[in-house]
């Protein structure tokens, strides 16, 4: 199966004047444009390649990687805002769009944000939002202590510890280079 908006392990099929077609197990195919044809290409290798669509929603494959693939979230800087949307660099050619209705607060020019990639099933294109919290769930993680798991900060909050009338002046300095050195470490 050829997966959009996926990093695929696909087999070199064929090659034509536009450019190689690629296949999955069952025989899928997509195109591979000449320019992301390496020299060393041939027929049979299997390449790893990023699937999209392009803007006449033909499956199109790319050597590019992106920042971010479906169903994963991403920090990405704004290139440009329009009445359509805001428009993510995200390391392909064509930028990223999120609508309007997708963002949680109007997105600015230059400004990064982190967002959720997804197919979006009305359109079966990509896009993005920075509406994350629609995408995050807890329902299925099972954790123990050790497991490794991967973090995005997202904002970062100064929580003030405050004495309270009891406090002795030597527990709030014992506080307060707890504090220095912990906002040192996220600096």
């Amino acid at each position: 199966m050829i997966y959009i908006g996926e990093m695929n392990r696909l087999k070199i099929q064929r090659n034509t004047s536009v450019g190689m077609y690629l296949s999955d197990k069952i025989n899928n195919e997509v195109l591979l444009p000449k320019k992301y044809i390496a020299d060393t290409f041939k027929i049979g290798d299997i390449i790893d390649v990023f699937v999209y669509k392009d803007s006449e929603d033909r499956l199109v494959a790319t050597t590019l990687e992106p920042y971010v693939v479906a169903n994963e979230f991403g920090y990405l800087r704004v290139r440009t805002v329009t009445q359509f949307g805001a428009f993510l660099e995200w390391g392909m050619e064509k930028d990223l769009m999120v609508p309007q209705q997708e963002q949680s607060k109007k997105m600015e020019a230059n400004e990064w944000y982190v967002v959720y990639l997804y197919l979006d099933e009305a359109t079966d294109r990509l896009v993005a939002s920075s509406k994350i919290n629609k995408f995050l769930s807890n329902d299925e993680m099972e954790l123990k202590v050790g497991d490794e798991v991967e973090l995005m900060l997202l904002k970062r909050h100064f929580l003030a510890l405050m004495p309270s009338s009891t406090t002795h002046i030597r527990d709030l300095s014992i506080m307060m280079k707890f504090l220095q050195k912990s906002i040192s470490a996220t600096k």
